[in-house]
């Protein structure tokens, strides 16, 4: 059997062809871990990281160019980062990616250390991109290996900030609420180990909302921010932390708190009724106007250092001079005496 001889370059290209073929499979059956699929489940953003989605336009099915910052040491443990990239992930909760191709690739590199503003990259990843591939919330990249033709590798360090920026392809969820991304890397670590870290990125707002703390007030807060309450709790008073005073500091007087003499002594009231001392507030050492309540009438409580109550009034006995009426009182009795003298003296006048 013969060939001719344009039978040689054919063969040639249909042999490169699937040499080129078996490459991409091999390439696909090669990533390794477990790469996350596109789901709508509301998760917490990874701690340690600070991985950021920023739509231009946060009304709802807008067409907008969305950024994409991640960085963070939190995730990589002790490892320093990875030595030769493999394998980037994007999915998305309701974003669509529509016909997204590297000429919508604003920007899409590493900020080596993360000291450069906005999407400043120092390492370009689409110079380092063996293949690229949207399907509806999902973006994949893989990066050269040292082995293959056509591109080099490059590394990821755990200080460093991927930066993502796309346009012209990226619709906005049509429901307004809160919407997340999933970052997913792997690759070998400096250790000569495969290692994948997955980030989940901060919530962003989709609404007809000026910022994003007017998106608090029509959404209410994100999901797991803890309420989203900056307010700080008002502490419950208790009974001791108030400042209004007690019974024992009250000292409103009655209409009988002024002492008042009685006109008459009652027996047996003497042990009871207070002496000429004031009597004054012990709780209120402002007060000094005498109570008008016997010292043995009141409680041990201390409660009766305010006035008594007008609907028992008790008047104060005053007992500091003897009320029984003594010889040398009453009226006329200087003039009887004097009488009395001049007769004796004239009695004893006539006995002489």
């Amino acid at each position: 059997m013969s060939f001719d001889q344009p039978t040689i370059p054919v063969l040639a290209a249909a042999l490169l062809l699937v040499l080129a073929g078996t490459g991409a499979v091999a390439g696909t059956a090669l990533i390794q871990g477990d790469p996350p699929e596109p789901t709508t489940e509301k998760r917490p953003p990874s701690d340690g990281a600070n991985f950021t989605v920023a739509p231009e336009d946060h009304s709802p099915g807008a067409g907008t160019p969305y950024i994409m910052l991640s960085k963070g040491e939190g995730p990589w443990g002790d490892s320093e980062g990875l030595e030769t990239i493999d394998y980037y992930k994007i999915t998305t909760q309701e974003t669509q990616f529509e016909s997204c191709t590297p000429n919508d690739a604003k920007a899409f590199g590493i900020d080596r250390k993360n000291d450069a503003g906005g999407t400043k990259t120092d390492t370009a990843l689409l110079s380092h991109m063996r293949s690229y591939s949207v399907e509806g919330r999902i973006i994949t990249v893989e990066i050269y290996d040292e082995g293959d033709l056509g591109g080099s590798p490059t590394y990821l360090n755990r200080s460093d900030e991927t930066v993502a920026k796309l346009a012209n392809c990226v619709t906005a969820p049509s429901e307004k609420g809160w919407y997340q991304f999933t970052g997913y890397v792997n690759g070998t670590n400096y250790d000569g180990e495969f290692q994948e870290v997955t980030l989940y990125s901060k919530y962003y707002y989709i609404c007809d909302c000026e910022d994003r703390e007017a998106a608090k007030q029509t959404l209410g807060p994100p999901p797991h921010s803890g309420g989203g309450s900056t307010a700080t709790p008002t502490p419950t008073a208790t009974p001791g932390d108030t400042a209004t005073p007690t019974p024992e500091a009250t000292t409103t007087p009655a209409p009988d708190s002024t002492a008042t003499p009685s006109p008459t002594a009652t027996p047996g009231q003497s042990s009871n009724t207070p002496t000429s001392q004031s009597n004054t507030n012990r709780d209120d050492p402002a007060t000094a106007t005498p109570t008008g309540t016997a010292a043995g009438s009141g409680g041990s409580d201390g409660t009766e250092a305010t006035a008594t109550s007008a609907g028992n009034p008790q008047r104060t006995v005053d007992t500091s001079t003897p009320t029984t009426p003594t010889l040398a009182e009453g009226p006329g009795f200087g003039a009887l005496a004097a009488l009395v003298g001049v007769l004796v003296v004239g009695l004893l006048a006539r006995r002489r």
